[in-house]
């Protein structure tokens, strides 16, 4: 059921209402479903008019199957999205189980793969993450000749040729978006279809505090042995719903022992209350430290930081800074650049104005908002 705005959850009350369903079968044919009403208690009234039995003309599904090539020739995996004239998403998303992943539009596929799509016109994006070309094809799978697509991946730079290499050391396999049900998030092999999807030379699956005892057992003091020639994926941690989370969260990677010494396998038990144990603990075995959030809280909003200059700095509340007033404080640029009609003193507009060319500059003096968690980290 559809439950979000401009549908509601419950009745309103109105005289007409209407609500959205998207119905699912996992067999094609003629299928009757009976569709009901029910109102508790009240329904013992309406005995069996509140029901309706509905015939539905279930269509199988074309399984198209995918010839995929890297922009070398090789065989690949790559990251795929097909939509209808009307925009909606195939397969559909609310219905996916792992390894397609309901939270996002696009699916992932290797050479040979298959994946099931409705008998219609659709619009076809195939990539292989950041490095590459967004490709665009329209196909038919209403066709015969359809019931193959070979695609050919492009790309538009090759870091590895100038001697660098693609990663994301902050994945997770369960919590943030990932199932909790049928299984407390996904596994190596479904994680593994994404870090090769996008294109990655490294993959970094990092457990942390929801589903942490399902997902802990995939740990290995090395790479996981999915990995592959410049595709590496590897299981450590992440210090969030941890008991050393109080000082930020910490990316631990390339553990070779994830139990933290007295916490018995737990997350709760024996960790410290802070963040530098934890982070020698990880160095010491050969692993890398660092703080997970540090940009989160660190944005620049140039309205809220100029209000907060005023109202600390004006000292004779007439909304204007004067030097002297300004000189109390830091602004985000020298008091001549921020004075932009040369009347000798600052509004709120100018200093707005100032807070925007100075967040593009790095370094800088405009004060973040300083209200997420990487404020405290990075402090």
């Amino acid at each position: 059921m559809y439950a979000e705005r401009p549908l509601t959850p419950q009745l309103s009350g109105l005289l007409v209402e209407y609500a959205l369903a998207l119905i699912y079968s996992r067999d094609a044919g003629q299928l009757e479903a009976t569709i009901g009403f029910d109102v508790g208690q009240g329904n013992q009234d309406l005995g069996f008019r509140g029901e309706v039995p509905i015939l539905f003309n279930v269509q199988p599904a074309v399984p198209v199957k995918l010839r995929i090539r890297d922009h070398d020739g090789k065989p690949t995996t790559a990251r795929l999205v097909f939509r209808d004239q009307a925009g909606h998403v195939f397969p559909p998303q609310p219905k996916r189980l792992a390894p397609d992943f309901y939270f996002q539009d696009q699916i992932y596929r290797g050479d040979g793969g298959t994946v099931l799509l409705p008998p219609r016109k659709l619009t076809m994006e195939y990539s292989r993450g950041p490095e590459y070309l967004t490709l665009t094809r329209q196909i038919d799978t209403s066709q015969a000749d359809n019931s193959t697509l070979e695609l050919k991946l492009q790309r538009w730079i090759s870091p590895a040729d100038y001697g660098f290499y693609s990663g994301d050391h902050h994945i997770h396999g369960a919590g943030c978006a990932h199932y909790t049900s049928p299984t407390e998030g996904v596994t190596p092999e479904d994680m593994f279809r994404q870090v090769e999807g996008e294109g990655l030379n490294v993959g970094c699956v990092l457990t942390w505090g929801p589903c942490f005892d399902y997902q802990r057992r995939f740990f290995a003091p090395g790479v996981n042995q999915l990995s592959r020639p410049f595709t590496v994926m590897k299981y450590d941690l992440e210090i969030s719903g941890f008991g050393s989370e109080s000082l930020g969260h910490v990316c631990l990677l390339n553990l070779k022992d994830q139990n933290y010494p007295g916490s018995d396998g737990t997350k709760i038990k024996g960790w410290p209350k802070w963040t530098t144990p934890v982070m020698r603990w990880a160095k010491q075995q050969g692993g890398y430290a660092g703080y997970a959030h540090s940009a989160s809280g660190l944005e620049i909003h140039a309205q809220n930081a100029a209000r907060r200059l005023i109202a600390t700095l004006d000292q004779n509340k007439d909304s204007l800074l004067t030097p002297a007033e300004a000189a109390a404080g830091l602004l985000p640029e020298s008091f001549e650049s921020v004075d932009f009609d040369h009347d000798r003193s600052l509004s709120e507009t100018e200093l707005i104005s100032s807070h925007n060319r100075a967040a593009e500059q790095l370094p800088n003096f405009a004060v973040p908002e300083m209200n997420g968690v990487g404020a405290m980290e990075i402090v």
